[in-house]
């Protein structure tokens, strides 16, 4: 009896597993409900398709050319309904699509990044998930959503530059570096000046890479190019990801020059010494120096930064002159005024002098004081302050001289007109 029973059992199992492997090879030769997937891929910047018919990289808040939504395309061999969810790691359900209509077979799904509350999915890998002729079948291909460009950090490789082509400090350089592949780089130079802020250049860079580097000024194929002076410079950076997002750096100031002079902010003597300071990054420069409105000649050849001492020449005239450095077909300039080595009887005053100064009023002055032959000392307010003004037998003080007199026991001229031969003698 057991016999028997054991033998039943078998031929039990053996009908169930020939009935098991012939449902296998029926499903097997079944036509599958989904073929021809499709997949939109992410444009790439003209280098070609990227990931053609395999997933979509989108971003709902993408600037175009991008992907700014998922668009999944497929045939199906039924003319019931079909339905999609999108569904997230676990299974989850974030979007449900509804019945989608698919004349002649074709479907396409579409899914803007959006949960059922209306609001951006999180970043992630999403799927589709079909309901057609009974059976639910989960598509492999990805949805990536990505909603931010993923950034490690930027550097910049200096705040002040010399743009003149000289193979020293000729550009600023900001490196970006990315948690993804970054597509692009944009880097904007604006300046502020008194009528506001304006765009000086926009410098582009069409690469892909995890860490990107982009410069101004930029070079114009193998050579270089140059950029006016200019205070005042903010960078700002702007960079994209594959999927077509962007975000906005500021990068803070730069500082566009070639030579800064740095003069005394008091007159100096004839026959003595004048510390030139020089902040530039040439490796040798020549100080000029010239009389307002008068010839030129070389003060110091050589000099390099910080600074450069020279004596004045022991002959020469009080005035107000011109420190110059000429440096890649540019000069720079900056006024100095300078006592005689020996004391005159008239004194032109000015409150200061800097680079920024319109000098034309007080070229005028001199220029009237030098054609009748009067010999002047130039003082600043420096000099005013400590009671020089007591030594001169006339003051001649320019409207636009702005100096306070305190301490002027002689005449005061205060026009053109006033300057007359032999004033002071």
């Amino acid at each position: 009896m057991q016999r028997a029973v054991a033998i039943a059992l078998a031929g039990g199992l053996l009908a169930a597993s020939a009935g098991a492997f012939g449902l296998a090879q029926v499903l097997k030769l079944e036509r599958s409900p989904i073929e021809a997937i499709q997949v939109d891929p992410t444009p790439n910047h003209g280098r070609g398709v990227l990931d053609r018919h395999d997933s979509a990289l989108f971003s709902p808040s993408c600037t175009a050319p991008c992907l700014p939504a998922a668009r999944v395309q497929f045939t199906v061999h039924t003319s019931g309904p079909v339905r999609a969810q999108v569904i997230g790691p676990g299974g989850a359900v974030v979007r449900d699509l509804g019945t989608l209509p698919h004349p002649r077979g074709i479907v396409v799904a579409r899914w803007d990044g959006r949960d059922v509350q209306g609001a951006v999915a999180p970043a992630g890998t999403y799927r589709l998930k079909v309901a057609v002729s009974g059976r639910h079948i989960e598509l492999l291909n990805p949805l990536v959503l990505d909603t931010s460009v993923g950034l490690l950090g930027t550097n910049v490789s200096r705040r002040v530059i010399s743009p003149d082509c000289d193979s020293h400090g000729d550009r600023v350089t900001v490196v970006v570096r990315g948690r993804e592949q970054l597509a692009g780089l944009q880097l904007q130079v604006r300046q502020t000046t008194l009528e506001g802020d304006r765009l000086i250049r926009t410098v582009r860079l069409k690469q892909r890479a995890r860490a990107l580097a982009i410069s101004w000024p930029p070079y114009a194929g193998k050579r270089c190019t140059t950029a006016e002076d200019a205070l005042g410079l903010h960078l700002r950076v702007i960079a994209r990801d594959v999927a077509g997002n962007t975000r906005a750096i500021d990068e803070g100031r730069v500082l566009a020059r070639g030579v800064a002079i740095t003069l005394p902010a008091r007159s100096v003597v004839a026959g003595k010494r004048l510390r030139v300071g020089l902040s530039a990054d040439a490796p040798s420069l020549r100080v000029d120096l010239a009389r307002l409105g008068g010839a030129t000649s070389v003060l110091v050849r050589g000099a390099h930064g910080p600074s450069a001492v020279a004596r004045l020449p022991g002959a020469t005239r009080g005035g107000i002159y011109l420190v110059a450095v000429t440096h890649a077909k540019r000069t720079y300039r900056a006024p100095l005024a300078v006592r005689g080595a020996q004391p005159a009887r008239v004194a032109l005053v000015v409150r200061a002098l800097a680079a920024s100064m319109n000098l034309s009023e007080l070229e005028a002055y001199q220029r009237k004081l030098d054609g009748f032959g009067i010999r002047f000392d130039v003082l600043t307010q420096r000099e005013i302050a400590a009671g020089a003004l007591a030594a001169y037998a006339v003051v001649v003080a320019p409207p636009s001289g702005g100096a306070k007199l305190a301490g002027a026991h002689g005449a005061v001229v205060t026009s053109l007109g006033g300057i007359v031969p032999g004033l002071g003698s």
